[in-house]
């Protein structure tokens, strides 16, 4: 049985350079409302066959759909394209690693403070 469509999570990997992170985390931040940065390490093979590696950082953000068009998500496909054609510009890249993974649900649940019951933020 064919995985119901629901939900989205992003993700771009883009070089360890500070004013395109910057550039990165705000945009996504302003589009999905958040985003996790980790710091990744990249691997290739150049022409002698030697093992190059270069410091990079995976961005990663989800959009929750409760109660929202799943249209949107054509158009959050397009703004990450978009954003990681001008960040591979920015950073003089030849490629720039986009992903979109189709989930189930995302669910981002509240701490409850001391006393209080768990519940859903969005």
């Amino acid at each position: 049985m064919p995985r119901q469509t629901n939900e989205s999570e992003f993700k771009v990997i883009i070089p360890r350079e500070k004013t395109a992170l910057n550039k990165a985390v705000k945009a996504m931040s302003q589009r999905f409302g958040g985003v996790t940065v980790m710091k990744v390490k990249g691997a290739w093979l150049d022409k002698k066959g030697k093992t190059v590696y270069d410091d990079n950082y995976l961005l990663m953000s989800n959009r929750d759909l409760d109660g929202k068009s799943k249209n949107i998500m054509k158009f959050d496909r397009d703004f990450m394209r978009e954003l990681g054609l001008q960040l591979g510009k920015d950073t003089k890249q030849d490629e720039i690693w986009l992903e979109e993974d189709i989930i189930r649900d995302v669910t981002f649940l509240e701490i409850p403070k001391k006393g209080r019951k768990l519940k859903e933020v969005m």
